[in-house]
């Protein structure tokens, strides 16, 4: 699951928010200026910079009022740092997290017309849902935004220090850092797809993050297709691209392990299976209401499997959980209006096929989820990294079968899921009738998925990205490869041609 959808709500140009893109500029304006002052040193060896908030690394969850819990890769960011004697660098307003870490709380001004312009110009072209709306405004927020970040760091990081910027939002802060302190070693984790060549260029800020993403000493990204498409883009901006590295998020495995295995989780899944009358299937599915999770044409592909009887609506339960309304009401009144619409077709009498929730399970309840089912039917349209489907796979029962999206970055790491293209309802009814199918290899299948999650889980993922990161030599500063004049092409008439 992606973890960079932003919450704020609100459209991209009303005055309100054109009177914060006018602060934003004045931010801008002086971080220029503040660019050739020298700038004061911390003593931390270790800087985490994102717009996430901390989380509880014991349980797994966001703190109350803190977030969806969708990024597990934040308690081992955390964790490391805490180790370090490290500091968090994220926004004024998040709790404090459970490992004595210390923070340093930003709040840039224009932080909420940057919300709202992220959510409408950079996070479609993110998930290939094309090029989204943008307004001027935006790009003053985005600049401002970055460089209150970049700045907290430069103050906090010790000499020669090392930097990891975790967040697609933040892509400016490499280079707006660099030229602060060139002395630290910076990373840039990105941890949503990275799109090609002509989707990025649709967006009008496109120069400016490939900058930025130049300032990193480390890029690195869910997949290796991500990977090639930046370092694509990047043969006619330098000749020294910084190092890039494919390193998928993953999740708590040894935390999910234990609790699938728990008494309590055992029983909670007994009882939520007899709940549901004790169907022969279950089929659940965990999103973040996002337009790209493609939730309701999911519902709509489930409800044509009960309409031309590939599932039979007396004997499967669909579980749909949306993790928190969007911001987007539009998107959940699509959600609710197909959910209804399998319901009215096909429930009988107490008998509903689709149990629509909206709800933020803690993951002890999400755990339990997972072992009720028998199907996890994970298929966005597009992205990075599905962490249900890694949940999924550490917590269900060992008969338990994976549909996964084939436009998930988390199906490069699960080829033994059911793969599907989200885009096809005939190719996810196959999907899922191939893996409830007799004969589907469901065990072995499951066996060799949890085997990867086991050996890499989310605590080797940002060990292995430290220990790149330091192992990096510094590249060259960035230098723009300058690009030929063209050459213009005569076109000469055969003959002379004779005026007046």
């Amino acid at each position: 699951m992606d973890a960079d959808q932003p919450r704020a709500p609100g459209g991209v140009g009303s005055p309100a928010r054109r009177r914060y893109a006018l602060r934003a500029s004045h931010e801008a304006l002086n971080g220029q200026a503040r660019a050739h002052r020298p700038v004061a040193r911390g003593t931390a060896q270790l800087v985490v910079v994102t717009d996430r908030p901390p989380r509880d690394p014991h349980t797994g969850e966001v703190a109350p009022g803190a977030g969806l819990p969708d990024e597990p890769a934040l308690i081992a960011l955390q964790t490391v740092a805490a180790r370090g004697r490290g500091v968090w660098v994220c926004r004024t307003g998040e709790v404090e997290p459970t490992l004595p870490l210390r923070r340093r709380l930003v709040e840039p001004s224009a932080a909420a017309v940057h919300d709202a312009g992220h959510a409408a110009t950079m996070w479609p072209v993110y998930h290939d849902l094309g090029p989204g709306r943008y307004d001027p405004a935006w790009r003053l927020a985005f600049r401002a935004v970055n460089t209150a970040y970049a700045e907290a760091a430069a103050v906090e990081a010790a000499p020669g220090a090392t930097v990891w910027v975790y967040g697609h939002t933040l892509q400016l802060v490499p280079a707006i850092l660099r030229r602060r302190r060139p002395d630290l070693r910076i990373g840039m984790y990105l941890p949503t797809h990275f799109p090609a060549g002509d989707t990025l260029r649709a967006m009008p800020v496109h120069r400016e993050v490939m900058r930025g993403l130049l300032g990193a000493d480390l890029v690195g990204f869910q997949t290796a297709a991500a990977a090639e498409n930046f370092l694509r883009r990047t043969q006619d901006m330098t000749d020294h691209p910084p190092c890039v590295g494919v390193f998928p998020t993953a999740v708590l495995t040894p935390t999910i392990t234990t609790l699938a295995n728990s008494p309590a989780v055992v029983a909670a899944a007994q009882q939520l299976r007899a709940r549901l009358g004790n169907p022969r299937t279950v089929i659940l599915s965990v999103n973040p209401p996002e337009h790209s999770q493609g939730i309701a044409a999911r519902l709509s592909a489930l409800g044509a499997a009960f309409a031309d009887g590939r599932l039979d609506p007396a004997e499967t339960v669909v579980i749909q959980i949306v993790l928190g309304r969007s911001i987007d009401p539009a998107v959940s009144d699509e959600i609710a209006q197909a959910a209804a619409s399998v319901n009215g077709q096909h429930a009988a009498v107490g008998r509903p096929p689709v149990h629509y929730i909206v709800d933020t399970p803690t993951l002890a309840e999400r755990v339990a989820y997972y072992r009720t089912a028998d199907v996890l039917l994970a298929t966005p349209l597009r992205e990075g990294a599905t962490t249900s489907a890694l949940e999924f796979v550490a917590a269900a029962r060992d008969d338990a079968a994976l549909v996964l999206s084939e436009l998930s970055g988390t199906a490069t790491v699960l080829p033994d899921a059911f793969l599907v293209n989200p885009h096809d309802a005939d190719e996810v009814q196959a999907g899922i009738t191939a893996a409830l199918a007799p004969g589907s290899q469901r065990s072995a299948r499951m066996a060799r998925m949890r085997s990867y999650v086991t050996s890499y889980h989310t605590f080797t993922w940002a060990e292995a990205f430290l220990r790149t990161l330091r192992g990096t030599s510094r590249p060259a500063e960035p230098t723009p490869r300058p690009r030929p004049l063209p050459t213009p092409h005569v076109v000469r008439p055969p003959h002379r041609v004779r005026i007046g």
